[in-house]
């Protein structure tokens, strides 16, 4: 992998992250697109990865 798409995903990751922390699972509409595009992940992969993220975000902040 080449040192910009590192920078990309990261840069794109960082801005999820950011998205998921303050709007809930709303960011995750953007978590798809960079699975399936900036990674390369095929659908099938991309799908479960992205509902895993959710998951884990909405259990950890189940509690108060």
């Amino acid at each position: 992998m080449s040192l910009a798409l590192l920078l990309l995903m990261g840069a794109g990751g960082a801005l999820i992250g950011f998205l998921l922390a303050v709007l809930g699972a709303g960011g995750t509409i953007l978590l798809l697109p960079l699975l399936i595009s900036g990674a390369g992940l095929p659908t099938r992969e991309a799908v479960p990865l992205s509902l895993l993220a959710v998951t884990l975000l909405a259990v950890a902040n189940a509690g108060p």
